[in-house]
């Protein structure tokens, strides 16, 4: 493993944004693994820059859950971090086995709701519909659509998946009764 001294570390983290901005994965991930070795060394917001890069690289060298991993990790560190969390949505909407996350998902719940974020909540939900209609579960994704219309009632995506998902189910009458609530609160 490569070591460094603490002087070098600002030039390790340009010459790992230079390999992430290239897209160069392979020439980044022993990079970053250099700059992991000294993650003590490192203050909390730095941390969690770090874990955010890692779970990059990770996921664009195809290992999926430790990217995840990595992500749980940011938001141990600052669970307010808004690239981290950007960052997660975009690699569960591409992802993988949801249910395998899931007691991270709940905790990830929790994070969402005391910071009071209806919209990544909302989002979360729809993951978690999406998931579950993949799966057949269609009353478990009918549960979760109708969490996020909940959590964010102008979230045009969040009806969508639900009325496709109840006139998949030929529940017209819901479908129905839910797009007329959504005009009428989005006047």
């Amino acid at each position: 493993a490569l070591r460094i001294s603490p002087g070098y570390l600002p030039a390790l983290k340009l010459k790992v944004d230079i390999s992430i901005s290239k897209k160069a994965w392979d020439e980044a991930a022993p990079l970053i693994q250099a700059l992991s070795n000294d993650l003590m060394s490192l203050n909390p917001p730095e941390q969690a820059d770090l874990f955010v890069r890692r779970a990059l690289v990770a996921y664009n060298l195809n290992r999926k859950d430790e990217a995840i991993n990595n992500l749980k990790l940011v938001l141990d560190v600052d669970p307010t971090h808004s690239e981290g969390i950007n960052l997660l949505f975009d690699f569960l909407k591409g992802n993988l086995d949801l249910e395998s996350h899931g007691d991270f998902l709940q905790d990830l719940r929790i994070i969402l709701k005391n910071r009071d974020d209806s919209q990544s909540l909302s989002q979360l939900s729809q993951l978690l519909g999406q998931s579950a209609t993949r799966k057949g579960e269609l009353s478990l994704a009918k549960s979760h659509y109708l969490d996020a219309l909940e959590q964010a009632p102008d979230d045009i995506n969040a009806l969508d998946l639900l009325v496709k998902l109840l006139i998949r189910m030929r529940d017209f009458k819901l479908s129905e009764s839910v797009l007329i609530t959504f005009l009428e609160t989005n006047k």
